[in-house]
């Protein structure tokens, strides 16, 4: 790649990010209370959000390897709108994070199997 090429090729992956990223959250969540685990947050957000639903800890099993079970989301919002909530102050948690909903979007996509349990719960 030549060096003129650059920067044309470093707006364009700008303009790709811009198309696929809000440039606003499509969902907003309340300040964690210190020392409030992470189920605790997440039952307090669906308590106080009507149409919420908290699915931490309600894992579903993964059709590929039966003895795995899978967390699809932490909170299930009315529209659809998968949230995963991570209280992360070093990488570890947000690369498990971006792990997880790699995860569930590909196997809410693959499998009929999982997308029934979600609605079960």
């Amino acid at each position: 790649m030549s060096v003129h090429a650059l920067p044309a090729r470093a707006q364009e992956c700008q303009a790709t990010l811009a198309a696929l990223l809000s440039p606003s959250p499509s969902v907003t969540l309340p300040a964690w209370v210190a020392g409030e685990s992470g189920n605790a947050y997440n039952n307090r957000v669906a308590d106080d959000r009507p149409g919420w639903l908290c699915l931490d800890t309600k894992n579903v099993t993964n059709p590929l390897l039966p003895r795995d079970q899978v967390e699809i989301c932490d909170l299930l919002v009315l529209d659809g709108s998968l949230v995963l909530v991570k209280r992360a102050g070093i990488s570890g948690p947000l690369s498990h994070l971006f792990s997880q909903a790699r995860v569930a979007v590909e196997l809410l996509q693959e499998s009929a199997q999982v997308r029934a349990e979600v609605r079960r719960h």
